[in-house]
């Protein structure tokens, strides 16, 4: 076992921010509403309008659409095939896979004119594989439209112990930590649950809903995005323990 995974081997639950989605309740429905086209984990369908055109067939809730510039044949008012749907999942990948390798090279350029070539930073992904190749990689990559490779999500770590004490910089484990991946992988789950529950707490949600639960989805998207901060500091803090035992068991 490396000493990164002794230093973590007892990690404390992660708990997000206390503020939890809002409630959907106490809104006046739309007469007759369509029942939401897309369930919670995007699937094939017939349908081609997430929000059906007969709507702004309706008076009032026609002329609402119109004056907030709303047409049916929106791209936003279509819905993606699981097709249209990979490729902008790839399209994010490849983008922020192409932004970590510039931020890496520059890093390393300016770590090994300073101390010389033989130093070096690799990346480590703070929320790890588990989340993304299991059960939630689609809400995380396609609902929450976030990568592994988003500089949010990624550390640069020295590859050598020599690197991380001249730079003072934590030290890449080079293995993935299991335990803190299962404690990410929970914290995942349970955002998922709840802002499912919330989805489908309404069946048939009238416009406002409909923005509530948008807002109640970009902030579990914020609450997942600050998980890897938690992870930083633990790097820094615990790199730290590290260097003083050591310097204590040297004397």
């Amino acid at each position: 076992m490396s000493w990164f995974s002794k230093l973590f081997k007892k990690t404390p639950p992660i708990t997000g921010p206390s503020q939890s989605p809002r409630s959907l309740d106490g809104t006046q429905q739309v007469k007759n509403p369509p029942k939401m086209p897309l369930s919670f984990e995007r699937t094939d369908t017939d349908m081609r309008h997430i929000l059906p055109p007969e709507l702004w067939d309706d008076p009032k809730l026609g002329a609402f659409l119109r004056s907030l510039g709303k047409h049916p044949e929106d791209a936003s008012n279509l819905v993606k095939t699981k097709s249209q749907i990979k490729k902008e999942i790839d399209a994010r990948i490849a983008a922020d896979k192409d932004a970590l390798e510039k931020t890496l090279r520059q890093k390393n350029e300016e770590l090994q004119a300073s101390y010389g070539r033989q130093h070096q930073l690799k990346p480590f992904f703070l929320i790890g594989d588990k989340c993304w190749n299991g059960e939630f990689a689609d809400f995380l990559m396609d609902r929450l439209e976030l990568t592994p490779y988003g500089q949010w999500n990624v550390a640069y770590l020295a590859t050598t112990m020599e690197t991380a004490e001249l730079c003072n910089i934590p030290p890449h484990p080079h293995d993935r930590i299991l335990h803190w991946e299962d404690e990410c992988a929970k914290f995942i789950k349970d955002q998922y649950t709840q802002l499912k529950a919330l989805h489908d707490s309404k069946p048939y949600p009238n416009m406002e809903q409909i923005h509530e639960f948008r807002a109640a989805q970009e902030l579990t998207k914020k609450k997942i995005m600050a998980v890897p901060n938690i992870v930083r500091e633990g790097l820094i803090r615990h790199f730290e323990k590290f260097r003083q035992k050591s310097r204590g068991e040297a004397q």
